[in-house]
């Protein structure tokens, strides 16, 4: 669930589900939504408000009402006109700064490209009276699978996505003459004090520090001292940490009643700043994307095609001033499966994985996942792949093999019965990571696992990966030691999960769900199922703690000891060997000991042949 508080206002399947990996539940048991977590009452007193003033845990999606076409005050012709008014009465024209357009994407794959733009894109007209914000726009009983048009304010100068087009109307936008944006407002019958409007702050960033003409919020963030530019943080549920935490570089979306808009993206604390003053009202967003990740997820009951497309975005709701530098918005655990708070929950702690594991990288010299990755959150799965198709389109022959699983097919089935199983192919995202989780730390280490592939995947190349997807196909997911190309699997497989359990444990350390720590089940673990997927070998070629215990096989039971003297090496090392030319773990193991002392290539080999 969320809040949002204005203070002082009126298959390839890299499938990890978890201990024990493979195609089963987790033996502990996949949480399941608890209705232990209430949403809070409307407070009007703190003007408490949720996403289109209904509870997030509703998991159906809310329809934007709309109302009559409205006069518009930002045509360059009403300016001109109220330039004329109060200053100069023989100016001709006010410079065109903003067009307002409507896209008319003509099929799915215009769709998605309209998509993967930058463009601030709404479904409903903005020149129509909203009596309602919901969550989405359409034609009240036009077909899911009905494309509709998108609407979207524009520069003159910005280049826009190759499909149709059409210019609704020249604007005169951003003016700093307050006196002039009232009157445009007053000479077709709107309350300046009522409908709301943005001016342009003095120059300066949306981010930062801090400063002199900065003030600490009630969150912690620095924000501007004038309280009408708006300022706040984001922010989601740790359940094992207990506490909220910032949700990193995400998109923040403030808009005035029409046409005015800006965009910022919090920072690596969740925190938030505009440099514009806000008067009036403002309608507010949270956009799941970013330089560097888009999260795409759809709810239960979703209304149309174009919701599998485009990112999450959250309605946060209006927000009203004079005071707009304290806002703060919460994803709180979820209760209800599928309802939206379940999937901003799970989109904010998949896109803090995504950075924390930057982080990871970077400190451990191992390669980051691609510069852009596109993630799709599933609401109904707590396993996750790898396909890389945003990459590199899988052929078709292995697609069509891949929508005939009950793996894959399952996040994408709805869709493939309405537009069809060719037209899904361009939805594929390069990452899948099912959010059917109530613990952080086991959502966290799922995501970690499959973000380990992205990595793997720029180091291996696509060639590689096309091998891989075809290996795993043919397994049926991550398969036994008797697989056809198991070796590639088995490598590939235990380095994410090496990783997955090892970034886990940076993030967790004691804090986890589990009765022991993420290291300990590192050490505790031998393969995946036996003579296959060696999960723990990379962490016992690190750390110099000989194992004491017998480690396990998570798959069919078997146990034996684990001869560990190996120690030393480093994962910026063994990923290094991580090329397209390595292939199996004997592969991987034989170049790690090339060139190395005869007692050190003893002792990785007794550690190697232990599992």
């Amino acid at each position: 669930m969320k809040t949002l508080i204005v203070f002082f206002s009126a298959i390839l399947f890299f499938v990890v589900c978890f201990f024990p990996l493979g195609c089963k539940k987790d033996s502990l048991g996949v949480d399941k939504p608890s209705d232990s977590f209430q949403i809070s009452e409307r407070s009007e007193s703190l003007n408490e408000f949720y996403s289109g003033g209904t509870t997030e845990e509703d998991t159906l999606t809310k329809l934007t009402v709309l109302g009559n076409v409205r006069n518009n005050p930002y045509t360059v012709q009403n300016f001109t006109a109220a330039y004329n008014e109060l200053y100069e009465p023989d100016i001709q024209s006010l410079p065109v700064t903003h067009h307002y357009i409507k896209f008319l994407p003509a099929n799915q794959e215009e769709m998605i490209v309209l998509a993967k733009s930058d463009l601030n894109l709404y479904e409903y007209p903005l020149d129509r009276e909203v009596i309602e914000m919901g969550d989405y726009y359409k034609e009240p009983g036009s077909p899911k699978d009905q494309i509709s048009p998108f609407y979207a304010v524009v520069t003159p100068s910005q280049a826009l996505p190759n499909l149709s087009y059409e210019i609704l109307s020249e604007l005169h936008l951003r003016s700093n003459d307050e006196d002039l944006v009232r009157r445009a407002l007053e000479r077709v019958g709107y309350d300046p004090d009522v409908v709301g409007y943005i001016l342009p702050g003095e120059p300066g960033d949306n981010g930062g520090s801090g400063g002199s003409e900065f003030e600490i919020n009630s969150c912690g963030c620095h924000v501007y001292k004038e309280q009408r530019m708006p300022g706040g943080c984001i922010q989601v549920k740790d359940v094992e940490k207990d506490i909220f935490q910032g949700v990193r570089r995400v998109k923040v979306i403030l808009k005035d009643t029409w046409f005015t808009e800006d965009e910022t993206w919090t920072d690596d604390n969740g925190c938030f700043r505009i440099n514009n003053k806000y008067y009036g009202k403002a309608w507010m967003w949270v956009k799941f994307k970013s330089p560097r990740v888009q999260i795409r997820g759809a709810r239960s009951g979703f209304a149309a095609v174009w919701e599998w497309a485009f990112p999450v975005k959250d309605y946060v709701g209006q927000v009203s001033g004079p005071r707009f530098n304290d806002i703060q918005v919460k994803y709180d655990i979820w209760s209800n499966q599928g309802s939206s708070a379940h999937i901003h929950w799970g989109a904010a702690t998949v896109n803090n994985a995504l950075h924390e594991f930057h982080d990871y990288a970077i400190a451990d010299g191992i390669n980051p996942p691609p510069p852009f990755l596109d993630i799709y959150v599933g609401r109904n799965h707590s396993y996750g792949y790898a396909l890389m198709s945003g990459q590199n389109m899988i052929a078709q022959a292995v697609f069509i093999v891949l929508i005939q699983t009950s793996y894959f097919a399952g996040p994408f089935g709805p869709l493939i019965a309405i537009i069809g199983a060719s037209a899904v192919q361009s939805y594929l995202p390069d990452v899948y990571v099912g959010i059917e989780f109530n613990n952080s730390d086991r959502l966290k280490w799922l995501a970690y696992h499959e973000i380990a592939h992205a990595s793997h995947w720029t180091k291996a190349g696509v060639s590689f990966w096309n091998e891989l997807v075809n290996a795993e196909v043919a397994a049926k997911g991550h398969g036994n030691a008797g697989s056809n190309n198991a070796g590639l699997i088995s490598l590939v497989e235990s380095w994410a999960e090496h990783i997955g359990l090892s970034y886990s444990h940076r993030t967790y350390e004691t804090a986890t769900s589990y009765y022991i720590t993420f290291i300990e089940r590192l050490e505790r673990t031998r393969n995946e199922s036996p003579n296959h997927i060696p999960i723990g070998f990379y962490h016992d070629l690190i750390d110099n703690v000989p194992d004491i215990v017998n480690a396990c096989d998570v798959q069919g039971g078997g146990c034996g000891p684990i001869n560990d003297q190996a120690s030393g090496f480093t994962n910026s090392q063994m990923f290094g060997l991580l090329t397209s030319g390595t292939k199996s773990p004997l592969n991987f193991k034989d170049k790690l000991i090339q060139g190395a002392s005869p007692a050190t290539q003893t002792q990785v080999n007794n550690l190697f042949n232990s599992y």
